[in-house]
This record gives C-alpha cells, structure tokens and sequence, in this order.
C-alpha cells in the first residue's frame, strides 16, 4: 500500500503489478480505461491526473513582419496555408500519411511543415525518418523539414522557439495511428491558439473536442481522411477563427500550475483509502 505505479503509456495489468503496488495513478481516461480491463485484484485503487503544460510558453504572439520572416526562411509565403506537424517522426504517429495527403491536394498553396526527429534531442536519423525525408526532398516546394525544436533552448535553427514555429502555422495535424496516452503535442497547439486535426485515438479524444479539433477515424484510409479534413478547415477560414479561440480557453484546463494541487489530492485521497 506504499508504493504507486504511475503509468505514462496504454498498458495491461499483470500479476507482478497487482502484487506490488497498492495504488495506480494514470495520465488519462484511456489509460485507466484500458488498465481496468485487464485487472484481476479488483480493490486496486486507480486515479487519474493528466498531463500538463506551462501554458505561458506558448501563449506568446508573434507580429506579423516576424511570422512573414519565418515563414520566408522556411520557403513559405503569408498566403500559403500552411499545416504543422510536431513531434516524434516514426511509423506510429501517421507522419508519412500525412505528407501524403498534403501531397494528395491539387493545389500548391497547401504545404506541411514537420518539426522534430526520430525520437528525442540528439536522435540518430532512422529508416523511416530517412525515407519520409526522401518523399519532402522530391516536393521541397511543399513538404518542410525544421529538425528538432527544443522547448526551452534556442534552436540553431534560425535562433528560433518552438511556440514560433506553432503561430506560423495556419491548422495542426496529429494523425497518430497508434493509441495516444495523453498527447503533449495537442495541448501545445491548443495553448498557442492553432485549430487541429487529429485522429480518435485514446486519450486524444480526452483533450481537443469538436469545438476546437477536427478528429477522423485513423482505421480506414488515413490519408483520405487527413485530406478531406486539411480542405475542410482550409474552405472555412471563418470556422478556423472560432477553433482557435476554443482551443485557448479549452487549454486553460491543461495548466501546469494546476498539477501539484491535484497531485497533493490524489496523494491524500489514496492515504484516506488505506
């Protein structure tokens, strides 16, 4: 009853588990969702606590001359429209579909900057990130590699922040086909304003809803739906402005200042229960 698992990732119960922890402490629905299912100690006690960002990182505005200068560096102009993606780039997280679906559009001025690497900081380039490479090499007008971007540090990449390269950006794209824990990613583009697109998967759906994310069904034809989704958003400029205010008031639910308070109550709760 002394020790607690706190699970960040979709996992099974399994004896060794339920004999050595008392308590489990999840990052989402899903997760607890999926936990539950397969447990056979019915008195363990689960909570949950999702995850959090400091929202002050990306609720930054940048002006317009500075947007136009990134974009320039980039390749981009102010009226391409121009989809982010952010994060890990490996088979799981849909990477490829969604380049392909960029691809997919007759029309040049929809282009898809992809921002990070194989996994984290330092990373060493993969097969799959080698051959996504190869496919935005043959359409360099429309598919944009950046690399990664940390956070905190400042990029060598044209001494640049993150939460930049999010108000460049016209719409967000999460087309993982793996099922999402608790996605950080989608909570930053909600802080930073940026409607998304993303796929039902786990506790994705536990973070956008319809009023600030597109969500499409990640089990049949993933680029068909990223397309129909990408042109969908692009042919309504007035249902974007709507998104993106949702998406800033839907993240302040996502503040990282809120974490240890609820952390302290799961802590106490957990000591009542013993």
């Amino acid at each position: 009853d002394k020790f607690v698992n706190h699970i960040h990732c979709e996992t099974f119960s399994t004896p060794f588990q339920e004999n050595t922890f008392g308590h489990i402490i999840v990052v989402g629905d899903f997760i607890k969702k999926q936990f539950m299912s397969s447990m056979t100690k019915k008195d363990m006690s689960i909570s949950v606590l999702k995850n959090r960002i400091d929202l002050s990182k990306f609720a930054k505005n940048i002006h317009l001359k500075e947007k136009t200068e990134i974009r320039r560096n980039l390749g981009f102009s102010l009226d391409d429209f121009v989809i982010i993606y952010c994060g890990r780039i490996i088979e799981v997280k849909g990477v490829k579909e969604l380049i392909e679906a960029v691809l997919s559009i007759d029309n040049p001025k929809i282009k898809v900057m992809i921002v990070g690497s194989s996994d984290f900081k330092g990373a060493q380039m993969t097969d799959y990130q080698s051959s996504v490479c190869n496919m935005a090499v043959q359409h360099k007008d429309r598919v944009v590699f950046t690399g990664y971007i940390d956070k905190k540090d400042i990029d060598c990449f044209d001494n640049m922040n993150l939460y930049r390269y999010h108000k460049s950006a016209d719409i967000a794209v999460v087309p993982s086909i793996c099922e999402e824990a608790f996605n950080i990613a989608i909570l930053e583009f909600l802080a930073s304003g940026i409607p998304t697109i993303a796929t039902r998967s786990g506790g994705l759906v536990e973070e956008g809803t319809s009023a600030t994310t597109l969500f499409i069904d990640k089990e049949h034809d993933l680029v068909n739906s990223i397309r129909k989704a990408i042109m969908e958003l692009y042919n309504n400029p007035s249902k974007l402005s709507v998104m993106s205010k949702r998406s800033v008031e839907r993240s302040r639910l996502f503040d990282k200042n809120m974490y240890l308070n609820e952390f302290e109550n799961v802590i106490n709760q957990l000591g009542q229960n013993e």
